[in-house]
């Protein structure tokens, strides 16, 4: 965008990709934005980089083949040499500090998220609960329930394997390169095509 590079998102939310829209309009940014399942994406040898941040569709899926999925699209996305970088929470610190409440405040509203593990299937369970300031508890019935799949970095580097990819780098949330520990809420991991 800025920088002069082209840009592509995908979101399955017909109301995100608005957002995404006006965001990017406002700000004078040229992007393309696809409103679509990430599981029926047909993009070939195409992307220098492909961005899963904010969990990005990691371990959302019901199956761990529909999960492990995400990364053969990922890979058939790449061009050779191209890179992914993942952004998700951290299965150890789920493990050890799960369950848990807690509060992002934001511009008008604050966000009541809640996490539990489920160490039966290595899913992250819970809700998000948007409060509207100026609201009287009225936002509890706009409750939003998720199930994540966590992995761990062997984990990682068996599926980018599997797909023709390498686990380049896990990173600590400040950037730096850094096995993952359970006192950090989410970890970066960066594979490489080819």
């Amino acid at each position: 965008m800025r920088q002069g590079f082209s840009v592509v998102g995908v979101e399955i939310s017909a109301e995100l990709v608005g957002i995404a829209r006006k965001d990017a309009e406002q700000q004078g940014l040229e992007a393309t934005f696809v409103e679509g399942d990430l599981r029926e994406l047909d993009f070939e040898e195409e992307f220098d980089i492909v961005l899963n941040l904010n969990d990005g569709a990691v371990g959302y899926f019901e199956t761990d083949e529909e999960n492990h999925r995400t990364f053969e699209i990922i890979s058939r996305a790449l061009k050779s040499g191209g890179q992914n970088l993942v952004q998700v929470p951290n299965v150890l610190y789920a493990r050890a500090r799960l369950p848990q409440r807690s509060w992002i405040p934001s511009a008008g509203m604050v966000e009541l998220v809640e996490h539990r593990w489920n160490k039966g299937d290595r899913y992250m369970e819970g809700a998000m609960i948007p409060l509207r300031f100026g609201e009287v508890l009225e936002g509890l019935d706009k409750r939003i329930e998720f199930r994540q799949r966590l992995y761990d970095v062997d984990e990682f580097r068996e599926i980018y394997a599997s797909v023709g990819m390498t686990l380049e780098r896990v990173f600590h949330g400040n950037g730096r390169p850094k096995e993952p520990t359970e006192s950090q809420f989410e970890i970066f991991v960066a594979g490489r095509k080819g």
